[in-house]
């Protein structure tokens, strides 16, 4: 089992998963929340806040997976 997630700790990989996972979850909770909301400032929000912090999470996420372990062991 990998150590941070046996200590309770993320680090390296796993935390930026999480960290990636975290910013896709609130962004799309943010989207889904101005679709109910009928006012003009529900588009602005939902393309300056909730698109941002998808992409945002998306670049984390493909950013980790492309990077490596981040544990500076190498490939497995």
């Amino acid at each position: 089992m990998h150590e941070s997630l046996r200590s309770g700790g993320r680090t390296g990989f796993a935390g930026r998963l999480y960290i990636a996972g975290l910013l896709i979850a609130v962004g799309l909770v943010v989207e889904v929340a101005t679709l109910f909301w009928i006012h003009p400032v529900s588009m602005t929000l939902f393309l300056c806040l909730g698109a941002v912090l998808v992409l945002a999470g998306m670049a984390v996420f493909l950013w980790s997976v492309v990077s490596g372990r981040g544990d500076g062991r190498g490939p497995r």
